[in-house]
């Protein structure tokens, strides 16, 4: 068998040791560590056979920086550690996976225009979509109390959740076009407090994540970009974000001589309140929604 060298130090490399195996050649543990690669995630580390050296500089690249991106982070609202939303600058964080510590390498950064529908799926079945109102979730319906209406069930076997995934299309993002939250990957009872609370969380990203399909439909990211001189830049589809709430009343403008008058806040609001009020949304939904005609 032909030894192993690392393209970086030179040094031989073991038949067991750890290596990162690279389309033209492999690069041992320490050299490794040192650039970075311990940043990015084990999976891509896996599928690399068809990268080249230069190709795992520009990842590791793009993940240091997206990691300063987290580590400078301001939450306008934190659903819980795996989902946090940034309102000024138009942008969330989100981790695929549950972790005892969350350090900002295991986040991925994405603007709200790059954000196009999402799927809830429970057990390999679609249980909630976006643009189809409340949704459901494990056969219950949360109120604006967090009270729990809905069916018992009478099958054993769907008493159990094995698994609960948030899939999100996305734009700009060649390498995923879909990002996945593993919100439950074990046998799990749905009469639990961990599912309810689960259950409970996946229902408020989802909440979040259509007022931002919803901002997005109504030309607000666009306008924002129009006004203020940002919007995709680069060849690869990466999205300058918006940078304050500020640039607001521009947007508005703009869609104004578009589009006829912009619709008073007020009675939007007021019009929200009235399907609070009838329980067609949630509390989470309203507050969202105001926020949003009020540009906070």
């Amino acid at each position: 068998m032909a030894q192993k060298f690392c393209m970086i130090c030179g040094n031989k490399i073991g038949t067991l040791s750890s290596k990162v195996t690279l389309a033209n050649g492999y690069i041992c543990k320490n050299c490794a560590k040192e650039m970075g690669a311990d940043d990015l995630e084990s999976k891509v580390l896996r599928d690399n056979k068809n990268m080249s050296l230069a190709d795992l500089k520009s990842l590791i690249a793009a993940k240091q920086e997206e990691i300063a991106q987290v580590e400078s982070f301001q939450p306008t609202l934190k659903i819980s550690e795996m989902a946090q939303f940034d309102d000024v600058n138009r942008r969330m964080i989100l981790s695929s996976h549950t972790h005892i510590v969350y350090s900002p390498k295991v986040y991925t950064v994405l603007g709200y225009d790059q954000i196009l529908d999402f799927e809830l799926i429970e057990d390999g079945k679609s249980v909630a979509k976006s643009g189809l109102g409340r949704a459901v979730v494990g056969g219950i319906l949360f109120g604006e109390a967090g009270a729990i209406v809905g069916a018992t069930t009478r099958h054993k076997q769907d008493e159990i959740c094995n698994e609960m995934t948030l899939k999100i299309t996305v734009r700009g993002a060649a390498d995923y076009p879909a990002f996945y939250m593993y919100l439950i990957t074990t046998e799990t009872k749905k009469s639990s407090l961990s599912y309810k609370a689960i259950a409970k969380e996946a229902q408020d990203i989802m909440s979040e994540l259509q007022v931002i399909i919803d901002s997005n439909r109504d030309g607000y990211g666009a306008a924002v970009a129009g006004a203020t001189g940002t919007g995709p830049q680069g060849a690869e589809g990466s999205v300058a974000y918006a940078p304050t709430h500020a640039a607001a009343p521009a947007a508005n403008a703009a869609q104004a001589g578009a589009a006829g008058p912009v619709a008073d806040p007020a009675e939007e609001i007021r019009k929200y309140k009235s399907l609070l009020d009838d329980g067609i949304i949630t509390q989470h939904e309203f507050d969202a929604k105001k926020r949003q005609l009020l540009g906070l």
